[in-house]
Formats: C-alpha cells, sequence, structure tokens
C-alpha cells in the first residue's frame, strides 16, 4: 500500500512557516517602534 504523503505532516510543516513568518513580523514591527521611539527626542 502505497500513501500519499501525510496531511498531518503538511499541515504541521505549514504551521511552523507560518509561525517562523509571524514571529519575523513582530520582531521587525518591534524594531521599527524602538527605532523610532530612540529617533525622536
Amino acid at each position: 500500500m502505497r500513501r500519499r504523503p501525510s496531511i498531518h505532516l503538511i499541515g504541521s510543516r505549514l504551521r511552523r512557516v507560518r509561525a517562523r513568518k509571524t514571529v519575523a513580523l513582530a520582531a521587525a514591527g518591534l524594531g521599527l517602534l524602538g527605532f523610532t521611539a530612540l529617533g525622536k527626542p
């Protein structure tokens, strides 16, 4: 019996990539906020 790649594996992989993207976006947003706060007198 040959099974196609399990949906659970694909779902976990997608979730991991999405989580990494959200973390990167949050870090970038926080960095921008800190930069603007420090740049303003």
